[in-house]
């Protein structure tokens, strides 16, 4: 029968730093995973449901500004340069087309500032 050689202590030392290197190994990617999966969290519902206060508030002080002021609730035939869509109408589709134009023109001055 064959026998196997005895190992030599030099063998069994190489065997546990490979099975060390290989633990680190694993430690390190277990860790770079959970980074990663952290960072995906970062910003999750509860920092999209923070935003919904200040978002509110601002939106909330532009509807009172407009219904307290003068200057935007008066119709003297004087708009703004933005809102170049201005014909009065009944017709509800040509409302919204105005609306999505005057839109449009105002998204083009947002984006060149």
């Amino acid at each position: 029968m064959g026998s196997r050689p005895p190992v030599s202590s030099i063998e069994l030392e190489d065997l546990s730093a490979e099975r060390r290197q290989r633990n680190v190994e694993s430690r390190r990617s277990r860790s770079q995973r959970h980074d990663e999966k952290e960072k995906e969290l970062k910003y999750g519902a509860a920092h999209v449901i923070r935003l919904f206060v200040p978002v509110s508030l601002c939106m909330a002080m532009v509807i009172f500004t407009m219904n307290t002021i003068g200057y935007f609730s008066r119709d003297d035939g004087v708009y703004l340069i933005y809102t170049p869509f201005t014909q009065h109408t009944e017709n509800t589709t040509e409302l919204l087309v105005m609306s999505v134009g005057n839109a449009l023109v105002c998204l083009f001055f947002v984006t060149l500032q």
